[in-house]
């Protein structure tokens, strides 16, 4: 039998019947309660994973760091407009020794000098003696502002961080104490002290082990913290730290005159870089800039 084939109106006829049937497999199977039951099961389920997913914290699928290795802040540092102190130290001292050497008649009195060549500078240089003396004193306060900076920078440096903060207020207080009283001993021999042979080699040695022998190492405990915070935390580039570090082992070496006088080059040889580097260290610490 040959099939005949379709006219327009059966094509159309079978086609909505064929549409017919599967609205109704689709409605009446499953039971009407059923599909509900499905339906609420479904939507709990998928309640449940959006509230897994909304407070699930896609920071703790990050790749941690490897234990031990220590992750640098990419923020900058606080400003401490305070820090520009370690260049005032530094101006005040360099300027007022540098004053009093171009303005004195004759070097002045070195270690081993006689009685009458430290008397007689004394007596011929009060004018730059008294320039000394305001030098140095401009220095120690300026020297303790600084220290309250390199003791906030070494709160930054992680661990040990107390340890070196202890180190950087007891050099730091020694260092500025110690130059106060040699300021004292400077200004006292601009007067009549300094006109007296035997008071001005005792007030001059006293000068000098406080402003020298004593202070150095001072000092160089409070490079050394600056150096070791800066190099730990990142806000000071990597030469000035590096250069703290050995400006204060420098100073550090300062004691030896005891030893043999000397060894006394110690104190400007790590003197005068070291209060470079606290200039440098001042005015980027005031930025608040961390190097790039």
């Amino acid at each position: 039998m040959t099939a005949e084939p379709l006219s327009r109106a059966s094509a159309v006829f079978l086609l909505v019947d064929h549409q017919t049937g599967v609205f109704e497999r689709v409605v009446k199977a499953p039971p009407r309660e059923a599909v509900e039951a499905n339906v609420l099961r479904l939507t709990s389920s998928h309640s449940g994973t959006s509230s897994a997913t909304s407070d699930h914290d896609p920071v703790a699928d990050l790749p941690t760091s490897p234990k031990g290795v220590r992750m640098t802040a990419t923020a900058t540092s606080p400003p401490d407009r305070g820090a520009l102190s370690g260049l005032l130290a530094g101006l005040s001292f360099i300027g007022g020794i540098g004053g009093a050497n171009a303005l004195a008649d004759r070097p002045y009195p070195r270690p081993g000098s006689t009685p009458s060549q430290i008397q007689q500078y004394f007596t011929h240089n009060a004018g730059p003696t008294r320039l000394s003396a305001t030098g140095q004193a401009i220095s120690a306060v300026a020297m303790a502002r600084f220290t309250a900076s390199v003791a906030r920078l070494a709160g930054r440096a992680g661990h040990g961080s107390r340890a070196l903060q202890t180190a950087a207020i007891a050099g730091g207080a020694l260092s500025a104490a110690s130059l106060a009283a040699s300021a004292a001993c400077t200004a006292a021999l601009s007067g009549r002290w300094g006109r007296r042979e035997a008071s001005a080699v005792t007030l001059g040695r006293r000068e000098f082990l406080a402003g020298g022998v004593l202070h150095s190492p001072a000092f160089g405990i409070l490079l050394g913290v600056l150096g070791l915070a800066g190099l730990r935390t990142g806000e000071l580039p990597r030469p000035v730290a590096i250069s703290a570090l050995a400006s204060g082992s420098t100073c550090l070496l300062s004691p030896l005159y005891f030893v043999a006088e000397p060894l006394a080059w110690f104190i400007p040889a790590g003197r005068f870089p070291g209060l470079i580097v606290s200039g440098i260290a001042g005015v980027r610490l005031a930025r608040g800039e961390r190097p790039a």
